[in-house]
């Protein structure tokens, strides 16, 4: 009876040394996942911010560019030729 017992308690520790060592592991995942979790929503704030200014500016550039004639644009060096 004694040497059972003596089973169980060693037995009972070295469960709960496991169950200590897992819960630390669970908190580490979880902190992780709050890391990647926050990384993620800043960069879908960025990304929409900056899809926002791109939007923008497309639209300036649209409003503010003279009407094109059908064709290639002239390149920088035929711009200068052009002057």
């Amino acid at each position: 009876m004694a040497a059972e017992h003596s089973a169980l308690q060693a037995r009972w520790t070295d469960d709960t040394h496991r169950l200590d060592a897992l819960q630390s592991e669970l908190t580490g995942a979880r902190d992780a996942l709050d890391q990647e979790r926050t990384q993620r929503q800043r960069a879908e704030a960025e990304a929409a911010r900056v899809s926002a200014r791109l939007g923008a500016t497309q639209e300036l550039l649209e409003r503010f560019s003279p009407a094109s004639e059908p064709g290639p644009r002239p390149g920088k060096a035929e711009r200068a030729a052009m002057k």
